[in-house]
């Protein structure tokens, strides 16, 4: 049976980015958006982080506080699966830790019988 995970709401700064770090690995999670101005400093900072152009919301523009939030999750949306495509691409790597671990998988591991259908279809 595989195993499955569970992130709970821990604060508001803890799980504010988690789907960035664990989504891609089909790990769910949840993000407080319970704070705009701690989201909107949050994306600045993966931002500069990134080296992304950051335009800030400010408080002086219409509906800032949906702006702030809905512009955060878009961030996150796009990250997560952009992370996503990146994984699948390792997993025809040779040398890559995720090709790494499925090759340590027994053969009749769900996990690698998936992993070698994909490649199939990725090769074709």
């Amino acid at each position: 049976m595989a195993h499955t995970f569970h992130i709970p709401v821990m604060g508001l700064g803890f799980t504010m980015d988690s789907p960035i770090k664990v989504a891609k690995y089909g790990i769910d999670s949840v993000v407080s958006i319970a704070d705009d101005l701690l989201i909107e400093q949050m994306r600045e900072a993966y931002f500069k982080n990134l080296k992304l152009p950051f335009e800030a919301i400010t408080r002086k523009m219409e509906d800032f506080q949906a702006n702030r939030i809905t512009a955060y999750l878009n961030f996150v949306n796009d990250l997560t699966n952009e992370s996503f495509e990146k994984l699948k691409k390792s997993l025809l790597e040779k040398g890559s830790e995720l090709q790494k671990y499925i090759d340590l998988l027994p053969d009749v591991s769900n996990v690698k019988q998936n992993s070698l259908r994909f490649k199939k279809t990725m090769l074709m």
